[in-house]
């Protein structure tokens, strides 16, 4: 009788474990139409944040209710870390700005530890990470920093055709751009935009920082070609950000050149 019992018993054990895969990607919600609805909807709404910001707010209720039903949906967490930086960009209060930063890492870093094959998360973790350094202390700047470019590099290094190892070059430039020696090097902030600017013609991002790279440098005449370029892109990939940032950038940096 025992015998006709480990006869029944491993066959639906054997079942079950090779079913806990299934049961476990079910579970992340990866097949539901429902998350990618909520997804579609929370990106048309970042997409208009220069519209109006409250549209943050609404792509931000489509994520929280993915996590609602899937709490382990590392998808849903960067993607609200996306929008809660998003939010926290734009802000003019500090405090307030640093409170919404820290946020926004926690989500991409709980997002990292379900999905660390993913580019995504390693990239909200590294822009966080840059912001957060911005508002430091030199000492906590310097590691945040650090953890930034390798964040970074991980993401340029995983996923080389990803948009995010696009975003994640022009990162860097203007790090490499925008910080105190010794970490400054323009010619490495140069390198870097000219790769995420050929990657995407359309990223206004990349243009408006090689084009400030090239002013810095000297190379006047290049660095007016590249900032007018960026203010004629016609279809920019993230019109959000070129509307409230790389655009006001580029008029800036050009006047800076007359």
């Amino acid at each position: 009788m025992r015998s006709n019992a480990a006869l029944i018993i491993f066959p639906v054990l054997a079942a079950l474990l090779l079913g806990l895969p299934c049961f476990a990607h079910a579970d992340t919600g990866n097949d539901d139409p429902r998350v990618k609805a909520a997804f579609d909807r929370g990106w048309a709404l970042m997409s208009i944040m220069h519209k109006d910001l409250k549209n943050l707010d609404l792509a931000a209720a489509q994520y929280r209710e993915v996590l609602s039903i899937y709490p382990d949906n590392s998808d849903a967490m960067w993607k609200l870390s996306e929008v809660i930086f998003k939010k926290g960009e734009a802000l003019e209060d500090k405090k307030r700005k640093k409170e919404l930063f820290d946020l926004s890492l926690s989500w991409a870093e709980k997002s990292l530890a379900l999905s660390p094959q993913k580019a995504e998360p390693h990239y909200w973790v590294a822009v966080n990470c840059a912001m957060k350094a911005d508002m430091a202390g030199a000492l906590k700047a310097l590691n945040l920093v650090n953890r930034t470019k390798s964040e970074l590099a991980k993401v340029i290094e995983m996923d080389p055709k990803n948009r995010f190892a696009t975003l994640a070059k022009a990162v860097l430039a203007a790090i490499y751009l925008e910080s105190p020696w010794p970490l400054r090097d323009l010619a490495k902030a140069e390198e870097l935009a000219r790769q995420s600017a050929s990657e995407d013609p359309n990223l206004t991002w990349a243009s408006v920082t090689l084009g400030r790279t090239l002013a810095r440098r000297g190379k006047k005449d290049l660095a007016r070609k590249e900032l007018s370029r960026c203010l004629a892109t016609a279809r920019p990939t993230y019109v959000w950000d070129s509307v409230l940032y790389d655009w006001p950038d580029a008029r800036k940096a050009l006047a800076g050149l007359k």
